[in-house]
């Protein structure tokens, strides 16, 4: 995916943890002062009317996030970066098979989806926009 997953609700206490554990080096005047304009903004905010996906993709990205073999990781690489870390995680013989190598596994027929058809054929590695 290319952006967020429009919430259902604002994560308040997650946002107020973040910021004050941001915040623990500033002096005290500068850390009131940022929670009274992140309480303000808080209040005003509100989520979306409409969601950016449908409820077939929330389902499935939750059941993405239920399946404990998967990690679901916030990520913005660039692609040397991503080649590389998923290089690194495919020669990590704790991850993969020992007898795959990174080109048979790239060779391999993709799994295919489970109960849930695919509303959109997947973007290729490298594909633009």
């Amino acid at each position: 995916m290319n952006y967020a997953i429009t919430p259902r609700h604002i994560l308040i206490k997650e946002i107020v943890a973040s910021v004050e554990q941001s915040i623990t080096n500033l002096p005290t005047d500068c850390k009131d002062e940022l929670r009274a304009d992140i309480c303000s903004i808080l209040k005003k905010a509100k989520t979306p009317a409409t969601s950016n996906i449908t409820r077939e993709e929330r389902e499935a990205v939750k059941e993405l996030k239920g399946d404990d073999r998967i990690i679901i990781l916030p990520a913005v690489l660039n692609k040397p970066d991503y080649n590389e870390q998923v290089m690194a995680m495919l020669q990590d013989t704790k991850r993969t098979r020992p007898s795959l190598t990174g080109e048979e596994i790239q060779h391999q027929a993709p799994p295919q989806p489970s109960r849930k058809k695919l509303l959109h054929e997947p973007k290729k590695i490298g594909q633009h926009n």
